[in-house]
């Protein structure tokens, strides 16, 4: 347990070095599995009013999610945006879907302040601003690393192309099972 929320605390102020151990560590995959979850328990408990059915659907919502937007951000990676021949990661071969995978989980980590989306005003700005910003600014720090890209706006190209496709895909995602409750 302590090695999770070690690595959630790097993961948080942006230790970019974090993200090549998280490659580099198979294991990591159920700490990444355990983030995206309790983001998604945070979500519900944060939503005032919100059914106890909802956390499992949030839960299965949120894995699927969370490898939909790895799979989008691996393939746009490889596909769209490989490393130039300048980048330091142009001579490496690239990260393969499973490290991509183990890294969004760890990126997820500011959702668990979805919590405190119960507190008035200040749960606005959480959920609406400050979260989303800062998971979003994770998730390009990790593909710079990930990629071996030298410039940050490659990255965050990557992962705003990774995400057109999965705004057209998500009302299907979140809409099998929720049936208005959530």
């Amino acid at each position: 347990m302590n090695a999770i929320f070690s690595r959630m605390v790097r993961a948080l102020s942006f230790d970019e070095r974090l993200y090549l151990e998280i490659a580099g560590d198979s294991s990591a995959i159920t700490q990444a599995a355990t983030i995206v979850m309790l983001g998604a328990i945070a979500q519900v408990i944060g939503l005032q009013g919100a059914d106890p059915r909802c956390f499992l659907i949030f839960m299965v919502h949120r894995l699927v999610w969370w490898i939909v937007i790895s799979v989008l951000i691996f393939i746009v990676g490889h596909r769209l945006f490989p490393p130039k021949l300048t980048d330091y990661g142009a001579n490496q071969p690239g990260p393969d879907l499973f490290k991509v995978v183990r890294v969004i989980g760890f990126t997820m980590t500011p959702r668990l302040f979805l919590i405190a989306s119960l507190v008035p005003f200040i749960g606005y700005a959480l959920r609406l601003g400050i979260i989303p910003f800062w998971w979003i600014g994770l998730m390009i720090i990790a593909v710079k690393n990930l990629f071996g890209y030298d410039q940050v706006t490659r990255a965050a190209l990557v992962v705003g192309v990774g995400f057109i496709p999965l705004m057209l895909l998500e009302p299907f995602i979140f809409a099998v099972g929720a049936g208005g409750t959530c």
